[in-house]
């Protein structure tokens, strides 16, 4: 777990965290509110890329980080990529309209983000509304693939017994 929040990161320490990702397989959760990653294009843009290479990271925070529409269609890739990420705070920026249509068309790829947090982007209700639908059907084919798992192991553990009963009865 990493917080870095409010340390006016942007530009060069945006891409050093792009890169660090890219490479990372042990960190879960990074927090890195009220910095600047969106202020440059370029460099959010590595910093994305890192995101989606990612394949550990599963809580990230970026509130207040001054992300523009352009910065949420760069997020939007790397969350095409992802398959780890399973929560991810947006508020407080500025992803609008478009940034928030392309991440509805993140979410047609993306199957593992279970949260998305998006109040104060300007993002118009409809579109809240079709996020909010594909993470809650996300959300729902986690839980399913929980118990899935769940009852796999418990039947595995009950044939394991019934084999064991049956060698010894012989």
């Amino acid at each position: 777990k990493l917080d870095m929040k409010g340390n006016n990161i942007r530009g060069t320490a945006s891409e050093a965290l792009g890169r660090m990702l890219k490479q990372n397989t042990t960190l879960l959760s990074l927090c890195v509110e009220w910095n600047g990653l969106g202020m440059l294009d370029t460099s959010f843009g590595v910093f994305c890329e890192g995101l989606g290479g990612n394949s550990s990271l599963q809580v990230l925070d970026l509130r207040n980080n001054q992300i523009t529409h352009e910065g949420a269609t760069e997020l939007s890739a790397a969350l095409k990529r992802n398959t780890a990420l399973k929560s991810l705070d947006l508020r407080w920026n500025n992803i609008g309209l478009i940034g928030g249509r392309h991440l509805v068309h993140a979410l047609e790829t993306n199957k593992t983000l279970v949260r998305l947090d998006l109040a104060g982007n300007n993002v118009p209700n409809d579109v809240l509304k079709a996020i909010d639908t594909a993470v809650a059907h996300n959300a729902d084919r986690a839980n399913l693939e929980m118990d899935h798992h769940s009852r796999q192991r418990m039947l595995s553990q009950e044939i394991h017994e019934m084999k064991h009963s049956r060698a010894t009865e012989l």
